[in-house]
């Protein structure tokens, strides 16, 4: 097989790589499946706890109601924007074409959807122009694949992600804005994609791409969104509801303070904290915005917003790998980030073990949760703070060299 060849077939190959990879964790997962993956002390032991079956009674799929449209005494409306939704009836509605184990399949076809996009979701980012071919391998092999990908709807919003920067860096400015509103119609992160690019437009002074990126991004979310809007405006509203007044919450950096030195800060408080660190992590990209990738500027913007959020849920990790492994190129530093998120993926279930039952083995108390918790938080800071601090400060070589690849 010649070079040349070898690197044509390189983005399907590490695809089915990486699906092979993420299989081998869904595999694992399925040991929990005579509890439905839901709280016991079976799941958090095993670390194989998944939203899925649990929403799959609580949100009323087991009766067949649509998810925003139909809702019973028992059960609540979907939480989530309305594209995961979508998901979650498709999921439900092949699951339904078989006569038994129903609840089961549900949950096994929605990890084979996660499993196919978050497959596509590699093979794009290896196309990718990045000065860190590594990378490819890096998200390949992205420990948070194996260990997160089965707990709940996030691999959509992931491929968006990367389709945006796919398509922005190839200057087709309008798909980019599409699969920016594709993703935050599934989760609301992609959304920070919009900002990074109106930046980088303002900084090569072409703002007819600003202005059709952000125009595409508006139409296509206002089209995805409109009709549940309008049939379904209770169940659509549910999203922003609940994010507006969800408390403190686990792995929130607001929870670890309670924990180790007796803050109680209001969900208000927490609300604003985040808006204003939102709104500092802009101005920084803003004023920057000259020396900063994409990437980069995408990063700053949802990583401060993810730890000053009033939640820091595993998956975050997911969401996280794509961009961390554009921006980073020294390998050392990947495996260090990777190892604080697996820290946290497994001290959450340990502690939710402990609020079970404290005295299961391998629980551990509020303090040591806590303590886990801010290395995880430390280590996602660090991260930014190096990466504003090497595009700002870095030589004028290393500088161009980032620049060459516009993300």
């Amino acid at each position: 097989m010649t070079r040349q060849s070898a690197f044509k077939n390189l983005p399907i190959g590490i695809g089915l790589a990486s699906a092979i990879f993420g299989a081998l964790g869904l595999f694992v997962k399925s040991a929990c499946a005579p509890f439905m993956w839901g709280s016991s002390n079976e799941t958090f032991s095993n670390l194989c706890y998944s939203d899925v079956g649990p929403l799959y009674f609580g949100r009323g799929l087991v009766n067949q109601l649509i998810p925003y449209f139909e809702i019973s005494e028992q059960t609540r409306h979907v939480e989530y924007p309305v594209l995961t939704g979508l998901q979650m009836w498709i999921a439900n509605s092949l699951a339904q074409l078989f006569s038994q184990s129903q609840a089961t399949l549900f949950v096994y076809i929605t990890w084979l959807l996660n499993l196919g996009m978050i497959a596509l979701a590699v093979m794009i980012f290896a196309k990718l122009h990045k000065p860190n071919s590594e990378a490819n391998w890096w998200l390949a092999f992205s420990p948070a694949i194996f260990f997160v990908l089965a707990i709940n709807w996030d691999a959509l919003p992931v491929l968006a992600v990367v389709l945006a920067l796919f398509y922005w860096q190839r200057e087709q400015t309008m798909a980019a804005g599409a699969m920016v509103a594709i993703g935050a119609a599934a989760k609301l992160f992609p959304a920070f994609l919009l900002p990074a690019f109106l930046l980088d437009a303002f900084r090569k002074r072409n703002y007819s791409a600003a202005f059709t990126v952000t125009l595409s991004t508006f139409f296509f979310w206002f089209f995805i969104n409109l009709p549940v809007y309008v049939n379904a405006n209770e169940g659509w509203w549910e999203f922003y509801n609940f994010s507006k007044t969800r408390g403190i919450d686990f792995g929130s950096i607001y929870l670890a303070l309670h924990h180790l030195f007796g803050l109680n800060i209001s969900t208000s408080l927490a609300n604003s904290v985040g808006l204003v660190a939102v709104g500092l992590a802009f101005l920084i990209a803003l004023f920057y915005h000259r020396k900063l990738t994409v990437a980069e500027t995408f990063l700053i913007l949802l990583g401060v917003f993810l730890l000053f959020n009033k939640v820091y849920s595993p998956q975050y990790w997911l969401w996280l790998s794509p961009v961390v492994a554009l921006v980073l190129h020294n390998r050392l530093h990947w495996i260090a980030w990777n190892l604080a998120q697996l820290f946290y993926f497994v001290g959450i279930w340990r502690y939710l073990l402990f609020l079970r039952d404290e005295t299961a083995s391998g629980a551990i108390n509020h303090q040591f949760y806590s303590l886990i918790l801010l290395l995880q938080w430390f280590t996602t800071f660090a991260l930014i703070v190096f990466v504003v601090k090497r595009a700002t400060t870095g030589s004028s070589r290393s500088r161009r060299a980032r620049g060459r690849i516009r993300l």
